[in-house]
């Protein structure tokens, strides 16, 4: 059967627009051998097996969506502010059995790749770490509260902006992986990393920052931004180990020079003898006279 339509509605109210569709039916089995359309803003293409064996129902196929506009993705997901945007191209060759619709997303397995063209992430300013940096340039270093809280001022100065982000992607048992995407934009690096739990429409992803440009300081600064929970409302935390030890260090360093400058460097001693003092000459011990006789 071959069908040519003007729209089909999915789920989340999304529409497969212009839809071609070739599929054969019989003895309790679906074939779409190909289906194609306009999906949220994007192009789609897939092909896909549907079997019924008793109560279970066994899927597979492969599924590609182009160029598509993410925030009607998320609007199909339910949400409606995403701190994400931009174009997402995806393929995804998947697996998978069960007695039900949830079942079967749970035993979901497969492979495939994500890309994401002119991304945008709220409250993620790249110059964040700098911000930090030159706020605790003075005084002692400040505890983890407050430097939770000058990061999350940071970031909340502006949008990160990224040309185009790819990455690979392992579905095992209904959770969608990526695997690490590494960026460098001018002296600063990236890593964005995620998973979906595709049942339970919950998530979880990092993104790790790095600024390489801080010239004379004794290590980098860097931090990790994570999300974690369900898609509609996760939560943030930091992972702010790296930007501490690269504050500490730099307090100390400050110190040190301080001290070096208000008492001096002292020389280091051999045998309680300063090593740029001049030798002290040390009288040439005389032999014993000899006993006459």
């Amino acid at each position: 059967v071959t069908l040519n339509v003007g729209r089909f509605d999915l789920p989340g109210g999304l529409i497969l627009g212009e839809a071609k569709v070739a599929a054969r039916l019989g003895e309790g089995r679906l074939a779409v051998e190909s289906a194609n359309g306009t999906l949220a803003g994007g192009n789609f293409a897939g092909k896909f097996n549907l079997a019924r064996t008793g109560q279970t129902v066994q899927f597979d196929g492969r599924l590609a969506l182009t160029n598509a506009d993410s925030a009607a993705l998320f609007a199909a997901l339910g949400v409606t502010q995403p701190k994400l945007r931009g174009r997402v191209s995806t393929t995804l060759d998947l697996t998978g059995r069960g007695t039900s619709p949830f079942a079967l997303a749970s035993q979901l397995q497969g492979q495939g790749s994500v890309a994401v063209e002119g991304l945008e992430i709220d409250q993620s300013d790249p110059k964040a770490l700098q911000y930090v940096m030159l706020a605790t340039e003075r005084g002692p270093p400040p505890d983890q509260q407050r430097l939770a809280q000058l990061l999350s001022d940071g970031l909340a100065r502006a949008p990160l902006k990224l040309a185009r982000v790819e990455s690979a992607v392992s579905v095992v048992d209904g959770v969608a992986r990526t695997s690490a995407a590494r960026l460098a934009v001018g002296e600063q690096r990236f890593g964005l990393s995620g998973a979906l739990d595709i049942p339970a429409l919950s998530f979880e992803a990092t993104l790790e920052m790095q600024d390489v440009a801080s010239a004379g300081l004794p290590a980098a600064p860097a931090a990790a931004v994570q999300w974690r929970g369900p898609l509609t409302a996760p939560e943030r935390r930091f992972d702010l180990t790296a930007l501490s030890t690269a504050i500490n260090m730099r307090a100390l360093e400050r110190e040190t020079r301080r001290l070096e400058a208000e008492y001096g460097r002292t020389p280091l001693t051999d045998g309680g003898q300063a090593t740029d003092a001049p030798p002290v000459r040390r009288p040439t011990p005389q032999a014993a006279p000899r006993a006459g006789g």
